[in-house]
């Protein structure tokens, strides 16, 4: 009876099967990403701003502002 370790794999073998592997999950992963869209997601309600046009001037802010109108 031959030793089992005699029937140990080459480490050429070894990288071309996990290369072909780690193609084999990267193209899967990739076709999932592609085949299955994103849901949108919409808002249950939307409410308008309250004082939504009040500027930094008129807050009467101490400090830094880009002074933008």
């Amino acid at each position: 009876m031959k030793n089992p370790s005699n029937y140990s794999i080459t480490s050429e073998l070894k990288k071309r099967v996990l290369m072909f592997i780690a193609l084999l999950i990267l193209t899967v992963m990739i076709a999932l990403n592609v085949a299955v869209p994103e849901p949108v997601l919409e808002p249950d309600n939307v409410y308008p701003m309250v004082n939504s046009r009040i500027s930094w001037e008129q807050t009467y802010h101490a400090g830094a502002w880009s002074g933008e109108k």
